[in-house]
């Protein structure tokens, strides 16, 4: 598994940020407050350098475009923090852009029964690894779950492993993204694909492990 990088920063000087995202990903600011989401400003040009996205007793630290270290101790899976524990579904994305991506998409469809689905991402990209695994209590708590991963030979080469782990306890379905349009949740978003990303849920594929 990939070793954490820790950055010199601490959480007290992180929560001075302001809720902030990536301004190229257009991530609506109330979307932004629920994931508790800062970034930092170069003082310079103006321009944000730096997102923070918040994970139970830490952040991941990300300096654009994309160089990785983590505040504190960062635990599970991002978005955990703001799901309240009423719903039967959750949707699984690689990264967390694509986890604050998918929520934005499912806002706008408040009232339907696709908005009744959690949304949070992997902790390391598309990999089973040892903090994923730890997670398994969390997972078992929805009796479906849709695998959001990226449409590239990564997200492809994990996704059977971890919707084989997942199928233990909870109907797993895979989201395929079409990649003329992109190949995760952000490129939907930012493509203004909204309505091809939620008929991805309707279409979802149930998974079926080899043998069965």
């Amino acid at each position: 598994e990939e070793k954490r990088v820790t950055s010199k920063l601490s959480m007290s000087q992180v929560h001075t940020y302001p809720i902030k995202g990536d301004p190229k990903r257009g991530i609506p600011e109330e979307i932004l407050t629920e994931f508790g989401t800062r970034a930092s400003v170069n003082e310079t040009t103006g321009e944000v350098d730096t997102v923070f996205y918040k994970y139970i007793t830490g952040y991941k630290q990300r300096k654009l475009p994309k160089t990785f270290s983590w505040v504190g101790k960062p635990d599970g899976c991002f978005g955990k923090e703001r799901i309240k524990g009423d719903r039967k579904y959750l949707i699984v994305t690689e990264g967390e852009e694509d986890a604050q991506a998918a929520a934005a998409i499912l806002s706008k469809f408040g009232g339907s029964e696709v908005r009744l689905a959690d949304v949070v991402s992997l902790p390391n990209g598309a990999a089973l690894d040892t903090v994923t695994r730890g997670e398994i209590d969390f997972f078992s708590n929805y009796s479906r779950i849709y695998l959001a991963l990226d449409n590239d030979p990564v997200g492809d080469k994990a996704r059977d492993e971890i919707a084989d782990w997942l199928c233990g306890f909870a109907e797993v379905r895979f989201m395929k993204h079409d990649p003329t349009i992109g190949k995760d949740a952000s490129d939907y978003w930012k493509a203004g694909k909204t309505k091809e990303w939620r008929l991805m849920i309707k279409d979802a594929e149930v998974y079926s492990p080899e043998g069965i």
